[in-house]
Parts: structure tokens; C-alpha cells; sequence
């Protein structure tokens, strides 16, 4: 549904119109934001669904964190736990304590955990990027299905 709001209430720009008595939640039409997070679950979803790729997952909730890791913001912060089992947050990798780095890096895995940043939280500039990045990945991995490319076209209008 698509409305342009005026001073004496709203003008329908598409077929269906608010329906009295139930609540909206309005976003305005030219901010694609939300439209692009919306194709990007979607598309993530489709390329799950594919099996086209070569991760080593069980689940779509991983497979999503993955493609977040590796397509998306990255992560926002780092958990780490330091030799008396007390657990920090760190903003970047550069704020860890060497020996903790060093640990990781001698397999004491599971000392340093990345929090992926929320892709509700993601800038404009996040999304679009994450979106371009997805959308190639998916290309290359050979992704071609009928509702992927109804993703694309959608994405073009």
C-alpha cells in the first residue's frame, strides 16, 4: 500500500487503502532501507534453500550468521575471557590483551567470541553494501532460481 499524506489526511497512490480501525506502521516510500532488508532476508534465504554454497552448517540461524560475518557489518564487538574465567567486551581486536591473542591464536579456541553487529541496526550504507555483496556471491555461486530473480526484478522497480 503506497499513501501520500497531506494536511486534510491522505491521498491513495496505489490499489488497496487503509482499512478503518486497524493500526499502521508507516515508513516512508522513498527511504529503500527497509525494502532492502527485506530482499536481503530473502535472498539469504533463497541461496539456504539453494544448498550452493559450502559452509559447514546445520541451520539457517548459522547459515545467516555466516553470510552476516562474511558479507555483512561484521562484528560490532568481541567477548573475551581472560585467565580468571572473567568475561570483557572489547570494541575491536586491538583492545584484547596480547596473551589472550596469542592463546587463540594457539588453539585455546572459544576465548574470543565476535558479536555480529544486528542487521536491524545496520546504516543505509550497511545494507546497500551488505545487499551488493550478497547479491555477487550469490551470482558466482551459481544461484538462479525463479524467486531469486524475482528478488532482483523486484529490487529494480
Amino acid at each position: 500500500m503506497k499513501i501520500l499524506i497531506t494536511e486534510s489526511g491522505y491521498i491513495p497512490q496505489s490499489a488497496d487503502t487503509p482499512e478503518v480501525g486497524k493500526y499502521y506502521t508507516l515508513e516512508t516510500a522513498d527511504n529503500q532501507t527497509a525494502q532492502q532488508r527485506k530482499a536481503w532476508h530473502a535472498i539469504v534465504h533463497e541461496w539456504f534453500k539453494s544448498g550452493l554454497w559450502s559452509y559447514d552448517t546445520i541451520d539457517f540461524k548459522q547459515f545467516r550468521d555466516y553470510i552476516k560475518k562474511d558479507y555483512g557489518a561484521g562484528f560490532e564487538k568481541y567477548k573475551w575471557v581472560d585467565d580468571n574465567y572473567c568475561i570483557h567486551t572489547a570494541k575491536t581486536m586491538e583492545e584484547i590483551p596480547l596473551y589472550v591473542l596469542e592463546a587463540q591464536a594457539n588453539g585455546q579456541h572459544g576465548r574470543i567470541n565476535g558479536v555480529l553487529k544486528s542487521f536491524s541496526n545496520y546504516t543505509k550504507k550497511d545494507v546497500k553494501d551488505s545487499l551488493d555483496k550478497l547479491i555477487s556471491a550469490c551470482m558466482e555461486a551459481g544461484l538462479n532460481s525463479r524467486k531469486f530473480q524475482e528478488i532482483i526484478t523486484g529490487m529494480e522497480k
